[in-house]
């Protein structure tokens, strides 16, 4: 019910307010699409994917003229709105799909559109005309402008209803669109040149710099074009081959593939011309791959890399070695330090340790004594500074104070043992930074917190600095030598329990090839880095790294991250960056099967978009196989698209994106040919497509005259993909099965082929029957069961491909059926059967009374007749000699007809 009252508010609504309301709901979608994340939806240029996508066209100067307002923000919409509704798709969409939404914007405003009241019928006719003449092959672009248009029009954001044309149904689209099999997809010998030529310059640079990840990757994207020219593998075959795809039976080599399409796997053999390279580069992508493959195991097996375990283990060596350092440091400190106190506490006559001593007989023993005139005074000051003293009472007012030799020893013991068992903050700071510090207080509360007042008052003054004692002064503030030792330690270590964190300075030290995002916020840090467990900003101690610093340690503010964190994230990185790429090589191979399948269903005549491909994966219903990264043959490190070093602790399969922005560059790299200053021109390097070795391939071993049947199976394919990948023309196609006619009088059935075995029997001269083949057989096409000898393209078949029955049931005299063909006799074979199933249902229909389906079971019989005749004669002729036993083979030859002798099938 909300829907119909939805579609009635917006035919109700002005096409203004329909065009608002579209605005702001594609901007609150915008921000949430994860694609779009932090971008600004104004913008001309958005960011999907790691690439650029401009609303706005290339200009004189390297600048950009933008769009007209409408224009730009209804193809906006028609982005946003395609996105948002394929959000939940486990498969994003391709860059390449929303290029093709913004490429219609160029032809609207080629033809004066510049804002949707300019949108009428005619200036639609016009950029579709225009779009027609632009693109090679225009189809899909035409139905992009469709979608746009029906598109707008179910916003209802035009003022009148545009009825767009269909290119399926459009003559020039059709024709421009040309047939499956096209040269376009054949690589020119320059092009193939200029790849091998590529692969010795990137060898070349890897042997200057084997350690450069960059060059690794390059060099392993150019030995990909090993196996798509020499086994003419997708790209997906390829970058899924296992570590040990070559295998050796009964002294021939094969490689294992990975199929797909529910293909069954296999190992394809490999050509003797092909084997020393094929077996050089795997040998040489095994020595590349290594460390990562090292790594992947590692990360496989454990969830965690040695390497990272040993480098937090020298880390936390060294801060804990800097810590004994300084604590031998302090120790050596102290040792020092204990040798003053005892000098400087040197008596200066001996004491008995039973006699007693007045307190004015102090100034002759102690090195130091009080100077107060009353004995009041020195009392007092005697018990500050904790000297034992004895108190005999005169009377009952007055006491005499004297202290024991025993009490003086022990007293200067006492201040030995402060001196040997504690520090003050000022010699704390000289230990801490190896030099003489002057200021008394560090400014570190940390420290300070440490100290209290020592006892003694001014005898522990003198203690600590005897050198420069006045006379008088209070205790120092000191702190134990083991909560000295301690903060030592702590200074040492960062300030942080180096067990467990590493501080954001020391992870990017030890850790280059992993990425900290920075920002000056303090919520963003963390935000921009939610893989890694941060801290929130804490006080720690940085080991300053010059020699004519101040200082040894300086105290920041800092994040800490997690010891655990880091190896969780390569650990999940890992996993994540190679589902992705699996996802890529899925979403290529997805790509190219609905090509096919395209294909298919438009040589069938059936409709296209009723087609689509299944998820593709290294599996199909005879088998499946989970390979692990580590298994995989071409490996190599984690590199992003933010400019960020390689990171070889991330090991990754080599992706479809990565080989083909290798050789096709993107906006801001160039291609391969042009980095390594390859000698070839651009329009060369242009044409390089990650299928062309394929078609390479198979069509190299169509010109060798290798049978169809054979070159598919070996290929991976059906008998219907095989003949999208025959590039030969139809006169190549026509010479070679001349060729094979002459050299097997046995193999082909129909009426040019029982010409050339009557003309052997006969002895006719060679020569001449090379003559009549030439006159009579000029091209070759593919029908669904065979060759026919007309040039189809230029003349369509009068009998509409009806080779079995031709005009009078005797078959067509243009028909070829090729008796070695395994796929072709499946399919005459399959159309047999199809057929006797039909006519006992239509016979069955007959005897039930409805005498009108006898013309179909006449028909009907013949194509059965005529294929099982063909397929009981197969045998016998390919077992034996024709010319000897002198077969008549009909239909086709005897009595078969021409489908222009008699365009409505009357007879003669």
């Amino acid at each position: 019910m909300n829907n119909i009252i939805n579609l009635s508010d917006k035919r109700n609504r002005s096409i203004e307010s329909n065009y608002q309301i579209l605005c702001e709901r594609a901007r609150s979608q915008f921000t949430q699409l994860d694609y779009f994340k932090g971008q600004d939806y104004e913008s001309s240029t958005w960011r999907y994917r790691g690439e650029n996508l401009y609303f706005s066209e290339p200009g004189e100067d390297k600048e950009r003229t933008p769009w007209p307002t409408e224009i730009e923000e209804t193809i906006k919409l028609l982005i946003i709105g395609h996105l948002w509704d394929l959000r939940v798709r486990t498969t994003p969409l391709s860059i390449g799909r929303l290029h093709s939404h913004r490429n219609i914007a160029q032809f609207l405003t080629k033809v004066g559109i510049t804002k949707l009241e300019d949108l009428t019928f005619d200036l639609y006719h016009l950029a579709y005309e225009m779009m027609i003449d632009h693109y090679r092959r225009p189809v899909q672009p035409l139905q992009d402008l469709n979608g746009y248009v029906n598109f707008l029009q179910s916003e209802y954001l035009l003022a009148g209803t545009i009825d767009t044309i269909s290119p399926a149904k459009h003559k020039f689209a059709q024709e421009k669109q040309g047939l499956p099999a096209i040269k376009e997809k054949m690589p020119i010998p320059e092009l193939v040149r200029a790849v091998v030529q590529l692969k010795w310059k990137v060898e070349e640079a890897y042997k200057l710099d084997p350690l450069n990840h960059h060059l690794i990757s390059d060099l392993l994207s150019v030995y990909t074009q090993a196996f798509q020219y020499g086994l003419g593998l997708r790209i997906g075959e390829v970058l899924r081959l296992p570590y040990d795809c070559l295998q050796e039976f009964n002294g021939e080599l094969f490689c294992k593939v990975w199929t797909e399409k529910g293909m069954a796997p296999h190992s394809r053999y490999i050509p003797q011309d092909w084997r020393p390279l094929l077996t050089d580069v795997v040998e040489q992508v095994h020595k590349l791959t290594e460390p990562y493959r090292q790594c992947a195991e590692e990360l496989e097996a454990n969830k965690s890399l040695a390497v990272v375990r040993s480098r937090l283990d020298s880390f936390r060596a060294k801060r804990n070695a800097d810590a004994e350092s300084l604590i031998e440091e302090l120790e050596a400190f102290i040792t020092v330090k204990i040798q003053e106190a005892k000098e400087a506490w040197q008596l200066k006559r001996d004491v008995n340790p039973d006699d007693e001593y007045e307190l004015d007989d102090l100034a002759d023993i102690l090195p130091i004594y009080s100077t107060a005139k009353s004995t009041p005074s020195k009392v007092k000051a005697y018990d500050k500074w904790e000297l034992e003293l004895t108190i005999t009472p005169i009377d009952a007012k007055r006491n005499r104070f004297t202290v024991t030799g025993e009490a003086i020893l022990e007293f200067v013991k006492g201040q030995i043992r402060l001196r040997s068992s504690s520090i003050t903050e000022k010699e704390f700071l000289t230990v801490l930074h190896g030099r003489n510090v002057h200021r008394q207080n560090s400014g570190d509360k940390t420290i300070s917190a440490l100290t209290s007042e020592a006892w003694g008052s001014t005898a522990a003054c003198y203690t600590f600095n005897p050198s420069e004692f006045k006379g008088k002064g209070r205790a120092p503030a000191v702190m134990s030598l083991e909560d000295a030792k301690a903060k030592l330690t702590s200074y040492a270590h960062g300030s942080y329990d180096i067990s467990t964190h590493l501080d954001v300075l020391t992870f990017r030290e030890l850790f280059p090839e992993l990425v900290l995002m920075s920002s000056n916020s303090d919520t963003d840090f963390k935000e921009l880095n939610k893989n890694f467990e941060i801290t929130k900003k804490q006080k720690i101690t940085v080991k300053v790294k010059t020699e004519d610093q101040y200082v040894r340690y300086s105290v920041s503010s800092a994040y800490t991250v997690s010891q655990a964190s880091i190896e969780s994230y390569i650990y999940n990185r890992f996993t994540d960056n190679n589902f992705a790429l699996e996802k890529e090589l899925y979403e290529a191979d997805l790509q190219d099967a609905n090509e096919i399948i395209r294909n298919e269903a438009e040589e069938k005549g059936l409709t296209v978009k009723d087609f689509e491909a299944k998820a593709i994966t290294i599996q199909s219903k005879s088998f499946k196989v989970e390979q692990k990264v580590s298994e995989h043959l071409f490996l190599r490190a984690e590199i992003t698209s933010g400019g960020a070093e390689p990171n070889p602790l991330i090991p990754e399969i080599l992706g479809y994106d990565a080989v083909k922005y290798f050789f096709t560059g993107n906006d801001r790299y160039p291609n391969a040919f042009l980095k390594y200053a390859v000698n070839v021109e651009e329009h060369v390097t242009a044409t390089w497509q990650s299928h062309k070795g394929r078609h390479w391939r198979t069509t190299s071993l169509f010109r060798a005259g290798v049978s169809e049947a054979i070159v598919n199976r070996w290929m991976g394919r059906t008998e219907l993909q095989g003949r999208h990948y025959d590039h030969n023309s139809g006169s190549e196609r026509a010479q070679l099965i001349g060729e094979l006619m002459l050299n097997d009088n046995n193999r082909f059935v129909g009426d040019i082929p029982q010409k050339i075995r009557q003309f052997q029997q006969d002895e006719i001269p060679e020569a001449d029957i090379i003559e009549y083949l030439y006159s009579t057989m000029q091209t070759i096409q593919h029908t669904p069961l065979g060759y026919c000898v007309r040039s189809l393209n230029l003349r369509p078949c009068e009998l509409n491909m009806k080779c079995l029955v031709g005009a009078e049931g005797k078959g067509c005299k243009h028909f070829i059926f090729d008796l070695k063909d395994e796929f072709q006799r499946e399919k005459l074979l399959a159309e047999r059967d199809k057929t006797a199933v039909e006519l006992e249902r239509l016979i069955e229909i007959y005897e039930n009374g409805t005498k009108a389906v006898k013309m179909h079971i006449d028909r009907l019989l013949i194509i059965y007749t005529n294929s099982n005749t063909t397929l009981e004669m197969a045998d016998k002729l390919l077992g034996s000699s024709f010319a000897d036993d002198k077969v008549e083979f009909k239909p086709f030859h005897k009595d078969g007809s021409y489908p222009d002798d008699c365009p409505f099938q009357c007879g003669e």
